[in-house]
C-alpha cells in the first residue's frame, strides 16, 4: 500500500513540474500582438515581417483586443491605440496619429500616412530586406531594395488601409484584384455559419509574404542588376551619338525607365536623353522614345514630329507628303512623258533623263541628311524605285547612284498593301490578292461544317470581302480579264456560305447577300470618292484635285468634276482609266447594278 501512495504522490508531484515548466515556457515565448476579428492587409504584412527577424521568428500571434492579453505581448501592432517604438507599439489608428516615411525619416520622399505595415517596415525593414537577400545593411544594393519594396509594396497598403484615393475625384474604374483586396477576401462572408478568422488569417500570412518574397526576388535578380546596365549605357552615351540624346543599351528587355530618371537626377544631366536602342530576342535593333515621365504615356520627342521641317524641305520640291501616326509615307508619283524631244529609250531624251536622275539623286540626298540629322537611318536596301513610261512598249534600264549604293528600277513597288506595276495594269495586285484569298478559303471550307449560315457570312466578309474591297477603287477601268479572278473568288465565296456545290448559279446567291459584283463594287467605290469629294467629306488633298465641270453643271443641272490637268504632262495611255468621272460614263445608268 505504501508503495501505491508513494508512487501516486511521485506521478503528482511530476504533473504539478510539468504544469509550472509549460507556464514558464509560455511566459517566456516571444509574443506579436494584433487585434482580432476582421483582418486586413496591414497587420497581416506587419506580422510577416517581424516573423522574418531571428527574435521573432517563432513568435506566437495573439489576436485580441483585450488590453490585459496585449500588455503581455512583446510587439503590438495594428491595436492598443500607442505609437511607441520604445516599447514596441505601432498603432496607426488613434487621432493623434499622422506621421508618413517622409515625417519619421527626412531624406526619404513618401508622405503617405503609415499604416501598421509601414511602421513595422520603416523601424525592421533593412533588416528583415538582410535577412531574406543575405546582403549587408551598409551594402548600397539593400537601400536601393529597401526604398524600392516600399515604393512598389509596402506604400500601397498603407494607402488603401488609411482611405487614401489614388487619385482627385471619382475615378474612372474600380480595381478589385489589388493584395489589400485579396487578403479581404480571406475573411469569412458576413452570412457564413462559421465566424472564425484564424484559418483565414494564418492563409493570409502565407498569401502576403509569397507576394512579397516573390517582388523582393524579382528587385533583387532583376531590377537591381538592370541599374548597372543603364548607368554604363548613360556614361558612354556620347559614344554613341555627339548629341547626347541616345542612349545605347547592350541587353534589350531589361527595365531601363526608372534607372534613367533616377540617373539622370543624380548624374545632373544637362541634356535629356530621348531615345533608346536595343537589341531585341531576334536580333533586330529596336528604338524607343523615352517618356515625359514614370506614370505618363507622353514621350519627350514623338516621332509624328519628325514631319514638321521634312515636309517643309520636301514641299519646296513640290513633293506630296502624307504622314502617318508611327512615321512617315513618301508618296512621289512622276510620270515621264515626251513633249519636243525625241522619243527614245523611256520616251524621253538622253538629255531629259539625266536630269530626271540627277533630280532624284538630290532628294534621296536630302531626305537622308534630314534623317541622319534626326538620329534616323535611309535604308537604301529597301528602296524602291518605280518608273511609270509614257511609251507602254518602250523598254528601260534607269537607276540612280547615292553614295555607293545603286537603285535600280523595279517592275513592281508595294505601298500600302498595294502592288503597283510600271504599266499599270495592277495584274500582280489581283494576282497577290487572289492567292490570299484562296488560301483563307480554303481554311474556311475545312470548318464549314461546323458553322452556320450566319457565322460564315460574317467569317467570309471580314477575312475575304475586306481583302476584295481593299482599294479597289485602283482597279476602275480595268478590262474584264483582269478583274476575273477576283469575281471567281467571290463566287466561290457565295457558295461557301450558303454550302453550294461548285457549278451552283451565283446571281441568286448574290440577291439574297446584298452583295454587288466585283466590277459594280469599283464603280460604286470609285462614285463614293467622288461623291465625297465633291460634297467636302474627302481629305482635302483630294479635293484640292478636282475642279467643277461647267458644261455638265448647266446642261443636266448635275454636279461633276474633272481632276485638275498638270502642267507640263501630255497623254498617258496607261492613265486613261483614271477618268472615270467623265460625264458620259457618269451618265449611264447604275439603277439595275446598285437595286439588289
Amino acid at each position: 500500500m505504501n508503495v501505491i501512495r508513494g508512487r501516486i504522490t511521485r506521478v503528482f508531484s511530476n504533473k504539478v513540474h510539468f504544469m509550472k515548466m509549460s507556464e514558464e515556457a509560455h511566459k517566456a515565448r516571444v509574443r506579436i500582438g494584433t487585434h482580432n476579428g476582421t483582418f486586413h492587409c496591414d497587420e497581416v504584412l506587419a506580422c510577416f515581417l517581424l516573423r522574418q527577424l531571428p527574435e521573432y521568428k517563432d513568435a506566437e500571434i495573439v489576436r485580441s483586443r483585450d488590453s490585459s492579453f496585449l500588455a503581455e505581448c512583446d510587439v503590438v501592432v495594428d491595436v492598443g491605440g500607442e505609437y511607441n517604438p520604445s516599447v514596441q507599439r505601432y498603432d496607426h489608428h488613434q487621432r493623434s496619429f499622422v506621421e508618413s516615411f517622409n515625417s519619421l525619416c527626412s531624406e526619404k520622399p513618401w508622405v503617405t500616412k503609415l499604416s501598421s505595415a509601414g511602421l513595422i517596415y520603416l523601424h525592421f525593414g533593412r533588416r528583415v530586406l538582410a535577412e531574406l537577400t543575405q546582403l549587408k545593411q551598409e551594402d548600397r544594393q539593400l537601400e536601393a531594395l529597401y526604398d524600392k519594396m516600399y515604393e512598389n509594396f509596402v506604400e500601397e497598403v498603407d494607402a488603401v488601409d488609411n482611405g487614401i484615393s489614388q487619385c482627385d475625384g471619382e475615378a474612372r474604374y474600380s480595381i478589385t484584384t489589388t493584395l489589400s483586396a485579396r487578403v479581404g477576401h480571406l475573411n469569412p462572408h458576413w452570412n457564413s455559419k462559421n465566424q472564425d478568422t484564424e484559418e483565414g488569417f494564418h492563409k493570409a500570412i502565407a498569401l502576403v509574404g509569397a507576394e512579397f518574397q516573390d517582388r523582393l526576388s524579382y528587385f533583387m535578380n532583376a531590377w537591381v542588376p538592370a541599374r548597372d546596365i543603364v548607368q554604363q549605357a548613360v556614361q558612354s552615351r556620347y559614344q554613341v551619338d555627339p548629341s547626347g540624346v541616345i542612349v545605347l543599351l547592350a541587353q534589350g528587355g531589361c527595365p531601363w525607365k526608372e534607372h534613367l530618371f533616377a540617373l539622370e537626377k543624380e548624374m545632373k544631366l544637362d541634356v535629356p536623353i530621348k531615345f533608346l536602342l536595343y537589341p531585341d530576342q531576334n536580333g533586330h535593333w529596336r528604338v524607343q522614345c523615352v517618356p515625359a515621365g514614370p506614370n505618363t504615356f507622353q514621350n519627350r520627342f514623338c516621332c509624328p514630329t519628325f514631319n514638321l521641317p521634312f515636309c517643309h524641305s520636301e514641299s519646296s520640291r513640290g513633293n506630296t507628303l502624307h504622314s502617318g501616326a508611327e512615321g512617315f509615307i513618301i508618296i512621289t508619283i512622276i510620270i515621264i512623258t515626251p513633249n519636243e524631244c525625241s522619243q527614245q529609250a523611256m520616251g524621253v531624251s538622253g538629255v531629259v533623263i539625266q536630269w530626271f536622275r540627277s533630280y532624284l539623286t538630290e532628294c534621296l540626298a536630302d531626305i537622308s541628311l534630314w534623317m541622319n540629322d534626326h538620329h534616323l537611318q535611309l535604308s537604301l536596301t529597301k528602296t524602291e524605285l518605280l518608273v511609270i513610261p509614257a511609251d507602254t512598249k518602250s523598254h528601260h534600264n534607269f537607276s540612280i547612284q547615292l553614295g555607293s549604293s545603286t537603285i535600280t528600277s523595279s517592275r513592281t513597288a508595294r505601298n500600302l498593301g498595294v502592288v503597283i506595276d510600271n504599266q499599270l495594269n495592277f495584274t500582280d495586285h489581283v494576282a497577290s490578292t487572289t492567292r490570299s484569298c484562296k488560301f483563307i478559303l480554303y481554311n474556311i471550307r475545312k470548318i464549314r461544317p461546323f458553322l452556320s449560315e450566319y457565322a460564315t457570312q460574317v467569317l467570309v466578309q471580314a477575312l475575304v470581302l475586306s481583302r476584295l474591297d481593299y482599294c479597289n477603287a485602283l482597279l476602275a477601268g480595268l478590262p474584264a480579264c483582269t478583274t476575273k479572278p477576283l469575281q471567281m473568288i467571290q463566287n466561290a465565296v457565295a457558295r461557301v456560305v450558303f454550302n453550294e456545290p461548285k457549278r451552283a448559279h451565283v446571281t441568286p446567291l448574290f440577291t439574297k447577300l446584298h452583295w454587288l459584283p466585283i466590277v459594280a463594287r469599283i464603280k460604286f467605290k470609285t462614285l463614293l470618292l467622288a461623291y465625297k469629294t465633291i460634297t467636302g467629306l474627302a481629305p482635302h488633298y483630294l479635293h484640292s484635285l478636282m475642279q467643277p465641270d461647267p458644261y455638265t453643271l448647266q446642261t443636266n443641272n448635275v454636279l461633276w468634276c474633272h481632276p485638275k490637268k498638270v502642267k507640263n504632262i501630255s497623254h498617258v495611255p496607261s492613265l486613261d482609266r483614271f477618268h472615270i468621272c467623265d460625264p458620259g460614263q457618269q451618265n449611264q445608268s447604275y439603277g439595275s447594278i446598285f437595286r439588289n
